[in-house]
């Protein structure tokens, strides 16, 4: 079986600190395109205010594809994020729901690092 490293990283923004968490809820291997190292990823804002929330799954050659769920509510599970051909290494950042001056990192930074 394979295993998830996983890598919370919360955003920080011009007021302090994000007011909730996010958590991994799930994950799963094989459910999407015909492949068996496909990759469903699913996080859960822990908090009590809504969050913008943005899961960055890696692939198998080493890039990265990002999916945000913007206004994701207190105990609502972001299952959205998915790749054909994963790692099962993620990072996943949050911040205030709307706090657009706290911004996310793009794919491309994920892929220069």
């Amino acid at each position: 079986m394979k295993k998830t490293s996983l890598s919370a990283l919360a955003i920080i923004t011009l007021a302090g600190t994000v007011s909730a968490g996010v958590n991994e809820h799930s994950y799963e291997w094989g459910n999407r395109c015909s492949s068996s190292d496909s990759f469903d990823y699913h996080v859960v804002n822990r908090g009590t205010t809504p969050l913008d929330i943005k899961v960055c799954l890696e692939r198998t050659n080493g890039t990265w594809s990002c999916f945000v769920n913007s206004n994701t509510w207190p105990g609502q599970v972001m299952s959205d994020a998915y790749v054909c051909h994963g790692t099962g290494k993620t990072e996943f950042f949050w911040r205030d729901a709307g706090d657009y001056n706290s911004r996310f990192p793009t794919e491309e930074e994920m892929n220069n690092r």
